[in-house]
């Protein structure tokens, strides 16, 4: 049965809401990150992405022309879709020069975006990927079944996400414009992958360039590249022959500014320097969304969704979380719901676990086992940690972003810690050599988003495979065999109800591991003025419905447009 069918069979029975975490990187940051699922549901009735827009204005036909500003929290390390590290900030700029193999519909279900269709076999060791006819990369080679076998396999090869591909055994074109992938066990959510990073094709002359491809992307896109100053700016301009129809894309041209400052990005949206945001933390998050219920601005949030969760990563391979005692004394002194009323300012919700309430998913922290908040229970255990490692204090460095928000968020922390007997030293660290550092082991503790999803199967690479020499995606370099199962049991099916039960088996692990501590539930917005229209009309191809790039808060800018007569902005 082709997984359109089977996702739309499910979906008619309990509405999938999913926003997905990024297959690798974007994961690893303060930023926003979510994943599409095909086969797991959250709460019955909700809609995935419809549900969240704050305030969008109402606009006539679309207007051919101009171009969008718009203003990113990072900058990326390269746009080589197997070797850049992705952040959240990447999707942006990606969404504009490469199209996915399968984008999101509106119930978050993953959909045949550039390709035309996936069809698993009987028990999901094998899919078969038909490709859209007539579409070429912009240096005019084709985009055919060989083009993605040398994109996927280079997924295979990497360094850093060969472990996504760990059960592919082959990659075998049947004609131009089909090719059958073969795992070595059920992989049933493999569709997913392909609305992530590994599933944005790069023209193969770019794969082939280790000198320049990471600085010259080659896509299929709406706009091609035209110039990147690091730390700057990246430009983009319009694709004059695109392959969707309907005279698309509009915009003539997109420049993406870095303002890694909250600060200064939102001077810069409120001086017309830029066109729209990125927003995910507490303060402008609650400004903006005042000021577009007053018609102000528009934006729209992942609020009310099963969104990000903001975590303490701990690295069990270096004192002190080498030690579980370590790790069990951080969960049990931090109040979660006192950081999520005070740090975040109550635009955060607490979490403990990777489900919201409300998943179908979800368990309590008092179900899965997670510890208690007990500030007494916390100096207690210090000082077991202390008599086991005789003249050691319990003490390590964390990693945050330069960020002034997080910044504060971390020294709250770190007085929290100090109450009960635990000192935190920070270290601020720029984002792209804060993921390096993570994923290499060269770090005791660092915050960063993760999971996000109404399952766990784009989580797998972080919590159920082996931690690799040098660069490891599962950066907390633990590794429990009944996480592993438990995972393994989830892709072997695609009936909801069981992988339910599966991800509440990792839940409870999680909560005896704590190698990850877990902080908020994250909320993400994209704040636009008033004459951006069309940030989230991109449709699937040859439809009406909805098509969004694999989370809520990084749509394509396909179908984007600004209206040149709007009136003055009211700011």
């Amino acid at each position: 049965m082709n997984v359109e069918s089977r996702v739309q069979r499910r979906a008619g029975r309990s509405a999938v809401l999913a926003v997905f975490t990024l297959m690798g990187l974007a994961a690893l940051s303060f930023g926003c990150a979510k994943d599409p699922t095909t086969a797991e549901s959250s709460s019955p009735g909700s809609t995935a992405f419809q549900a969240a827009t704050d305030r969008e204005a109402s606009a006539g036909p679309p207007q051919p022309g101009g171009q969008l500003s718009f203003g990113l929290a990072a900058e990326t390390s390269g746009w080589n879709p197997y070797i850049g590290q992705w952040a959240g900030s990447a999707y942006f700029v990606a969404n504009t020069i490469f199209d996915p193999l399968a984008a999101i519909d509106p119930q978050g279900a993953a959909k045949p975006y550039l390709a035309e269709a996936f069809t698993p076999n009987a028990d999901f060791t094998q899919w078969t990927i038909k490709l859209r006819p007539g579409i070429n990369f912009h240096n005019g080679t084709k985009l055919d079944a060989e083009a993605v076998r040398q994109n996927l396999q280079t997924g295979r090869d990497s360094g850093l996400t060969k472990l996504v591909f760990e059960t592919v055994v082959s990659l075998d074109p049947v004609d131009n414009l089909t090719l059958v992938v073969k795992m070595s066990k059920p992989w049933s959510t493999f569709p997913l992958t392909l609305a992530a990073q590994p599933g944005y094709m790069a023209a193969p002359e770019q794969l082939a360039d280790s000198a320049n491809g990471q600085a010259n992307p080659i896509g299929t896109g709406p706009f091609v590249f035209n110039s990147w100053v690091r730390d700057s700016s990246l430009k983009v301009r319009k694709n004059p022959t695109y392959w969707q129809e309907g005279k698309l894309p509009y915009l003539d041209a997109v420049e993406f500014k870095v303002l890694t400052d909250i600060q200064g990005r939102t001077a810069a949206l409120e001086s017309g320097a830029v066109d729209a945001i990125e927003v995910a933390t507490p303060e402008p998050l609650l400004k903006y969304q005042e000021l577009a219920r007053n018609g102000d601005y528009q934006m729209f949030t992942d609020a009310g969704l099963d969104t990000d969760e903001t975590i303490i990563a701990l690295n069990t391979t270096q004192p002190p979380f080498n030690d579980p005692i370590a790790r069990e004394a951080i969960a049990t002194g931090l109040d979660q719901r006192d950081l999520s009323d005070t740090s975040y300012s109550g635009a955060f919700p607490p979490a403990w676990g990777p489900f919201a309430e409300g998943s179908r998913n979800y368990l309590s922290p008092e179900e899965a086992g997670y510890p208690k908040y007990d500030p007494a229970r916390a100096r207690q255990l210090v000082e077991e940690y202390k008599a086991k490692n005789p003249g050691q204090e319990l003490r390590f460095t964390a990693l945050i972003p330069p960020e002034p928000t997080y910044q504060r968020i971390a020294q709250a922390l770190q007085q929290r810690a100090k109450e009960f007997g635990v000192q935190v030293d920070l270290q601020a660290v720029e984002q792209t050599k804060l993921i390096t550092d993570v994923l290499g082991g060269n770090y005791q503790a660092s915050g960063f988003v993760l999971f996000s999803t109404p399952g766990l199967d784009r989580g797998y690479v972080f919590i159920a495979t082996d931690p690799t020499p040098g660069l490891s995606l599962n950066f907390t370099r633990y590794l429990n065999p009944n996480i592993k199962k438990a995972m393994d049991d989830a892709r072997a099916t695609d009936d909801p109800a069981k992988q339910a039960e599966a991800y509440k088996t990792v839940q409870k692990e999680m909560a005896k591991d704590l190698d990850k501590i877990f902080l908020v539930h994250n909320v993400g917005a994209v704040v636009y003025r008033n004459n951006v229209h069309g940030v989230r009309n991109t449709k699937f191809p040859g439809t009406d419905i909805p098509a969004y790039a694999g989370f809520a808060t990084t749509p394509f800018f396909t179908a984007t447009w600004k209206s040149q007569d709007t009136p003055d902005q009211r700011n």
